[in-house]
């Protein structure tokens, strides 16, 4: 049958990830963070791992570290674009690695802490203090913003063209709503 893996982030004594063969129920790796772990997303043979001292790409079968790119603060889940890993870090960066080698090909500076990143056709989305952000996956370049003056721990989803955020208000609730359609 076709090979499954389960991931287990434990975030509790030695920050880790476990992954589980689906079939036997067995660990087939374990990965420790000295620094803190995130939710893995695995794209093809790989595994991609942001935490507090940057993001890496690991062996999907017997999670090898294959690179580390470091970054001086937390990075979140990554998002993944065909061959581009996204993170976006406490450093109030979103960070584009090469999926293969592990190379920055480009970076976003914002403002402030960051949602995690979304991804949907040929560019990604991340929250910052007061925007949701719209990055062009080429080469980092800003599409558009829009004003959300709050933070979310949620990265933005994209359903039909349409943009959804969460934040948490800092201030009095603006009047109205809105939607972005893309």
């Amino acid at each position: 049958g076709k090979e499954g893996i389960a991931f287990a982030t434990v975030n509790t004594g030695p920050d880790r990830v476990v992954a589980i063969d689906l079939d036997t129920g067995k660990d087939r790796w374990t990965l420790e963070g000295k620094k803190g772990l995130h939710r893995p997303v695995a794209s093809g043979d790989r595994v991609f791992i942001g935490g507090g001292d940057g993001i890496r790409g690991l062996d999907l079968k017997t999670g090898a570290v294959r690179w580390h790119f470091p970054v001086d603060q937390w990075v979140s889940t990554p998002a993944i674009a065909d061959k581009i890993v996204l993170g976006a870090g406490y450093d109030s960066k979103v960070h584009a690695i090469d999926s293969e080698t592990g190379k920055q090909l480009w970076e976003y500076a914002a403002s402030g802490k960051l949602s995690p990143v979304a991804v949907s056709g040929d560019a990604a989305y991340v929250g910052d203090q007061d925007h949701v952000i719209a990055i062009k996956l080429a080469d980092g370049a800003k599409l558009w913003h829009c004003d959300v003056k709050g933070v979310s721990h949620d990265a933005p989803r994209v359903v039909d063209r349409t943009l959804y955020y969460s934040a948490r208000c800092q201030g009095p609730p603006a009047k109205g709503g809105g939607t972005s359609t893309l």
